[in-house]
């Protein structure tokens, strides 16, 4: 203790520098007030017309271009939502529900994935499909919510449908949702749509589950992995593969060197 009490005995604090940050250096915008946002959409319930009612006003967060597309989904909102209880089971409002999906489809932010889980609660097949068929374009982590409730459908169209919308959602955080799909699923076309999407992914972490399934799964699977890596344009993959070759089984090392070699990668 003395020691160290003499170490210091010399120190001085340095003078410190406290101009304010260069205006360039600056991140003038703040981080979103989550629970803000968590309790205005528990307020809503679900609205369609009440989630685009607040694009459309907030003139200077979304472009003109978007708040138009807002304004035309509130429109088919209001004639779908705002129908009588009485016309609820008749074939006019599943139209309308239809048509609301696709047009919250076009208007592509966070905020629309409450409507459009509202919508998928609905009856019609019809319905559903077209709620999945625009949740193809909404590339968030909670999207895969709505995504697993359709795989659990028991009807077949249904869970085509969410197979589809799986293929779309390739982005780097749907690693997590994508491969719980991969390894829970029973169905074979369910788990070949996570396999193509997780394919358009250029993360280390996805690179070393596919060459996991190439080297471990049914030949089925590695058929389905290899055919859509041979499709894109990642990079981490193939040189993972490149790397890993020479350990790997001469059954595993030869779609990999065609896939290489089709890179020009051949090792």
């Amino acid at each position: 203790h003395e020691r160290s009490a003499r170490r210091y005995a010399t120190a001085v604090d340095l003078p410190l520098d406290a101009a304010p940050l260069a205006r360039h250096l600056r991140q003038e915008a703040g981080f979103p007030e989550v629970w803000h946002v968590d309790l205005v959409e528990w307020e809503q319930r679900g609205s369609a017309t009440e989630a685009t009612a607040d694009v459309i006003l907030d003139r200077g967060a979304w472009t003109e271009a978007t708040r138009r597309r807002a304004v035309s989904a509130r429109l088919v909102a209001l004639a779908s939502e705002g129908a009588p209880p009485a016309r609820a089971a008749e074939g006019e409002s599943a139209a309308n529900a239809q048509r609301l999906a696709r047009e919250l489809a076009h208007v592509e932010l966070y905020a629309m994935l409450a409507p459009l889980e509202r919508l998928f609660e609905r009856p019609e097949r019809d319905v559903k499909i077209a709620v999945l068929r625009a949740l193809s374009r909404f590339l968030f982590k909670r999207t895969f919510d709505t995504v697993r409730r359709a795989l659990a459908e028991p009807d077949a169209d249904v869970v085509e449908a969410a197979a589809r919308t799986i293929e779309e959602l390739r982005f780097p955080h749907a690693f997590d949702p994508l491969s719980r799909i991969l390894r829970e699923s029973e169905s074979a076309r369910v788990r070949a749509a996570a396999l193509r999407a997780l394919a358009r992914i250029d993360t280390q972490e996805v690179a070393e589950l596919l060459l996991g399934v190439i080297e471990h799964h049914r030949p089925d699977e590695r058929d389905v992995a290899v055919a859509a890596l041979g499709e894109t344009r990642v990079s981490r993959f193939f040189e993972l593969a490149r790397a890993e070759l020479p350990r790997l089984s001469p059954e595993v090392q030869a779609p990999l060197r065609k896939l290489l070699a089709a890179r020009g990668m051949a090792g």
